[in-house]
């Protein structure tokens, strides 16, 4: 498969708290790669930074993003207008703070249509209606009209991905997409993004916590934690053999259908805040299995894996 996105060593601060150590990976032509990580291991900054999104107060202090061939990181922000939205799109966790709520949800579809395709206003407003009803938004005429406050979560959603498809991306990075959403929704979504995928062969970088929507949507997973890559690897392989501790805590904490369980599995302790990273295996702390090698000397990832305990199994 050919790489459409090759992220290599990439490092981001805030001030002089380092929250990203050289994050390496490839985004490939039409699949899915997931981002598996809890709240505060730098899965949303490494997808804002590859958006060029990060506020004043971040910096990118080192890599390469390479997209399509180009180093995003190389262009001007006009430029950089012109490859977001157009050839990469986002989907935020929560649309509400996305969509701007003094326009109707058909004129901020439109409104991508014109900037990026020189579409007439007319045009862009009935391309949207189509596009709506792609998405499986009902009464898509009506639903033009509509402002984000008159929609549900997930029709709020379903707008998002249609302004995001508006351009027919090459690559769309979804962040949290599903996870202010009941479960019915959440399988509705994820089924409108495989459709997607599978119409317009966009590559997807989905951004989650959940290892249930992991198995439902992607080919392969990153796990990070406190700003690592800590495994890679495709889903079945991590699902059925997880090497790294962490992995096998997130796996062992996600809820299985048909199981009863008196009560579900936790990671013990908190993820470390970026400036306490711990010295060695940043994990070490939480868990079970660290030998005294892992306190003293960081491991590398080596096929895969950022485990001294692995690595040596």
């Amino acid at each position: 498969m050919k790489a459409l996105l090759e992220v290599r060593d990439l490092r981001v601060s805030f001030g002089a708290t380092e929250v990203l150590d050289g994050i390496d990976f490839d985004v490939y032509e039409g699949e899915v790669l997931a981002i598996v990580g809890e709240s505060g291991s730098g899965k949303s900054v490494t997808a804002l930074s590859m958006m060029r999104l990060l506020g004043e107060s971040a910096e990118i202090t080192s890599g390469s993003l390479r997209f399509s061939g180009r180093d995003l990181l190389e262009l001007s922000e006009d430029e950089m207008r012109k490859v977001r939205g157009r050839e990469i799109a986002m989907i935020f966790q929560e649309p509400m703070s996305s969509l701007n709520p003094v326009y109707t949800a058909g004129f901020q579809v439109a409104e991508v249509l014109e900037e990026h395709f020189g579409y007439s206003r007319k045009a862009a407003l009935e391309k949207a209606r189509e596009l709506f009803e792609m998405v499986g938004i009902p009464a898509p005429e009506e639903r033009l009209r509509s402002y984000p406050h008159e929609l549900s979560g997930g029709m709020r959603q379903r707008v998002m991905i249609a302004m995001a498809m508006a351009s027919e991306p090459k690559l769309l990075v979804a962040d949290e997409p599903t996870t202010a959403l009941d479960v019915t929704i959440q399988a509705q979504i994820l089924a409108l993004m495989k459709d997607v995928r599978s119409r317009f062969g966009t590559s997807v970088l989905f951004i989650t916590h959940d290892m249930g929507v992991v198995a439902s949507i992607a080919d392969r997973m990153l796990v990070m934690y406190a700003g690592q890559i800590v495994e890679e690897g495709s889903v079945e392989s991590l699902f059925e053999s997880p090497r790294h501790p962490y992995t096998q805590r997130l796996l062992a904490c996600a809820p299985s259908i048909g199981e009863r369980k008196e009560r579900l599995s936790v990671i013990e302790g908190f993820a470390p805040s970026p400036d306490a990273y711990p010295g060695g295996c940043r994990f070490h702390p939480r868990c079970s299995e660290a030998i005294e090698r892992c306190s003293a000397e960081p491991p590398r990832l080596v096929r895969g894996v950022r485990c001294w305990v692995a690595e040596d199994s």
